[in-house]
């Protein structure tokens, strides 16, 4: 989700998942035509399915999230439209009591066995009556440079906006650092060659 339109009665934050979208459209295409050139294989008809089931699962389930913050009408709109979801809430802008930035550290791994690190970070609007609404607020790779140069800078810079327009406090939950991370898994790693060790000196 990005800042697409500021001004000082109006700002409004969307998140098209074109990623999602097209990796639909892409697994959707890649499966009728895996398919439809391999109708006299069993194997190929089957993994041409397959990637035809995901490629429409996601293309269904990706949906477009629209937020608009007004201050001349006190408005907070939240609508949320794909194929198969159309929902949309709407709350006074003087009803949101804080922001909440929650960032998260996750992993994918690749076909090579190697393990792949980002950030995830979420956008959460709170109410005054507790009521929390969170949003995807974007994702980037993490590395061994994060400890010289923080990746989260420009997303708290842009949450920071959002609760400066609605004139609400920030609060910012940052995980642990890939630094912390490596640190940690090194000490665990060096924690079991002791205790094998150990092991093997009192046989």
């Amino acid at each position: 989700m990005k800042i697409t339109l500021e001004n000082p009665d109006r700002m409004v934050l969307k998140d098209h998942n074109i990623t999602e979208f097209l990796g639909g459209i892409v697994f959707l295409v890649v499966g009728i035509v895996i398919a439809y050139f391999g109708m006299k294989n069993i194997l190929l008809i089957g993994f041409g399915l397959l990637f035809a089931v995901i490629g429409a699962y996601l293309f269904v389930k990706t949906v477009i999230v629209k937020i608009v913050l007004d201050k001349t009408q006190n408005k907070c709109n939240v609508s949320i439209k794909g194929i198969m979801k159309h929902e949309s809430k709407e709350v006074q802008l003087s009803d949101l009591n804080q922001v909440i930035l929650n960032t998260e550290l996750g992993s994918t791994h690749s076909r090579k066995g190697g393990t792949k690190r980002y950030y995830q970070y979420i956008l959460v609007l709170v109410l005054k009556n507790g009521e929390e609404l969170p949003f995807e607020f974007g994702k980037v790779n993490a590395s061994i440079m994060d400890t010289m140069i923080s990746p989260h800078d420009r997303k708290k810079a842009d949450a920071q906006k959002i609760a400066d327009f609605i004139g609400v406090g920030l609060k910012y939950n940052e995980p642990p650092s890939l630094k912390n991370v490596i640190d940690v898994v090194g000490k665990q790693i060096d924690d079991a060659i002791k205790q094998k060790m150990q092991k093997e000196q009192s046989i």
